[in-house]
C-alpha cells in the first residue's frame, strides 16, 4: 500500500550543464500529471509524461526540470549579434547593454541524445518518489489497522449490550401490542420495524463485514478507491445504528466510532 504524497529527486549533467530533475505527488481522485520544463527540453514533455503515468499510478503529480545553476548553460550569446550590432551603433559599448536586444541571447541547442538523459533523471527521481510514498504507505496502513482493530474492540464490547437492549425492547414493545389490540390501536411504526428486522442485527453484521474487508484490502498495492468505499459504507452503516439504539450510553458509543471512521476517512483519501 502505498500514499499518495511523495517527493523525489535526481541531478545529472547533460553536455556539462548541471539539471535536476524534481517530482512531487499529492492526493488525488485521479491521475494528474503536470510538467514544468525549459523551452530547450518542450520536445521532451510527451514522453516524461508517459513514463509519469506508467509508474505513478494516482495522484497530482508537479515534475520540474531545471538548470541547477539558476539556467546557468541554458542560454548562450549570439556573438555574431553582438558584432553586427556594434558596427550599427558605432560606439564602443558592452555586450551587456546589448543583451537586452533581439537576438542577442539565444536558446542553447541540444544534441538529440538530450532528451534520453532527462528522462533518465526522471526515471532516478520516480525511484525516490516511490520509495517515500511506500514508506509513507507503511505507516498508513499501521495507523489504518489500529482505528480499525479499536472499532472492532468497541463494536465487541457494545454487542452484548445491544443485544440484552433490544430483547427488553422487543419484550416491551410485545406486551404494548397486547394492550393497544385489547384497545383496538395499532403499534407506531417505529415499533413495527424493531419487531420484524430483529433490532440492529443486520448493522452489526454489516459493520464486521465492512472492517474485515478493509483489513484484507490494507495487503494490496492500490486499495484507496475500495477502502474509501467502504469507509463511506460505514459512515451509513454508523448513522443507522445511532438512529436505531435508545440507550445513551450506546448512543454515544456510536459517536465515538462515527468520530473514528471520519479519521480513517481523511486517511484513506491519500492512499493510492
Amino acid at each position: 500500500m502505498r500514499s499518495m504524497t511523495g517527493y523525489g529527486r535526481a541531478r545529472g549533467e547533460i553536455e556539462g550543464i548541471p539539471v535536476v530533475c524534481e517530482i512531487q505527488s499529492f492526493n488525488h481522485k485521479y491521475t494528474d500529471v503536470t510538467i514544468n520544463l525549459p523551452p530547450q527540453f518542450e520536445y521532451c514533455r510527451v514522453e516524461l509524461a508517459r513514463k509519469v503515468k506508467e509508474r505513478v499510478k494516482r495522484g497530482a503529480i508537479f515534475v520540474k526540470v531545471y538548470a541547477e545553476n539558476e539556467g546557468e548553460g541554458f542560454w548562450v550569446i549570439d556573438m555574431d549579434a553582438v558584432r553586427n550590432y556594434k558596427r550599427q551603433i558605432e560606439e564602443d559599448v558592452r555586450i551587456a547593454e546589448l543583451l537586452p536586444l533581439p537576438g542577442v541571447v539565444k536558446e542553447k541547442r541540444f544534441g538529440e541524445d538530450a532528451c534520453m538523459k532527462v528522462c533518465s533523471l526522471l526515471d532516478h527521481a520516480i525511484e525516490k518518489l516511490l520509495e517515500m510514498r511506500e514508506k509513507e504507505g507503511e505507516a498508513l496502513k499501521s495507523d489504518l489497522l489500529h482505528k480499525i482493530e479499536k472499532i472492532e474492540g468497541v463494536m465487541e464490547e457494545m454487542e452484548e449490550r445491544i443485544r440484552k437492549d433490544v430483547e427488553e425492547e422487543r419484550k416491551r414493545i410485545e406486551e404494548r401490542m397486547e394492550v393497544l389490540r385489547s384497545a383496538g390501536m395499532n403499534l407506531t411504526k417505529d415499533e413495527l420495524l424493531l419487531l420484524i428486522t430483529g433490532g440492529v442485527n443486520e448493522e452489526v453484521v454489516r459493520i464486521k463485514s465492512h472492517l474485515q474487508q478493509m483489513k484484507e484490502y490494507l495487503d494490496e498495492d492500490s486499495p484507496g478507491r475500495k477502502l474509501l468505499f467502504l469507509t463511506q459504507e460505514l459512515q451509513r452503516e454508523l448513522n443507522t445504528l445511532g438512529t436505531k439504539l435508545s440507550n445513551p450510553s450506546l448512543t454515544h458509543r456510536v459517536l465515538e466510532l462515527r468520530e473514528i471512521v471520519e479519521e480513517i476517512k481523511e486517511q484513506v483519501m491519500n492512499v493510492e
